[in-house]
């Protein structure tokens, strides 16, 4: 299965973006792939820049699934202020979750997270959910 998206983000004072986001997605057997690569343009200054990921899953619908990932890209954009900043960095991580249904009607999501904005900070995650399934 192929994607396609496009999206433009409002800020304050003029400050917007606009992006376009191509991927795709393959199921093989109880196995899911997936991959996206994304085209953005912040403004002003019409700052571009590239990001995407990819990832895995392996499960079953009802019972559970687990996978990772990867994503990174460019971070590219100005700050609208007195001093204009002008911000040019890298970004990867990878990322991890759990999901485990307990009935078939409920479970829980265990995720993890690690992101590098290179030259800026590093951050971890971890993240815990319950998720309801309604009629």
């Amino acid at each position: 299965m192929a994607t396609l998206a496009a999206s433009q983000l409002h800020g304050t004072a003029g400050a917007y973006g606009r992006v376009l986001t191509v991927g795709a997605m393959y199921y093989r057997g109880r196995t899911i792939w997936n991959a996206n690569l994304s085209f953005n343009r912040t403004y002003p200054g019409a700052v571009p820049s590239k990001s995407g990921g990819f990832g895995v899953q392996f499960g079953t619908e009802k019972k559970f699934w687990i996978g990772g990932g990867m994503g990174g890209g460019r971070v590219a954009y100005n700050t609208v202020s007195l001093t204009p900043l002008d911000v040019r960095s890298y970004s990867f991580g990878p990322n991890l979750f759990l999901q485990k249904w307990i009935t078939n009607k409920w479970g829980v999501i265990v995720k993890y997270g690690y992101q590098d904005y290179v030259d800026f900070y590093q951050s971890h995650g971890v993240e815990a959910k319950v998720f309801f399934e309604v009629p």
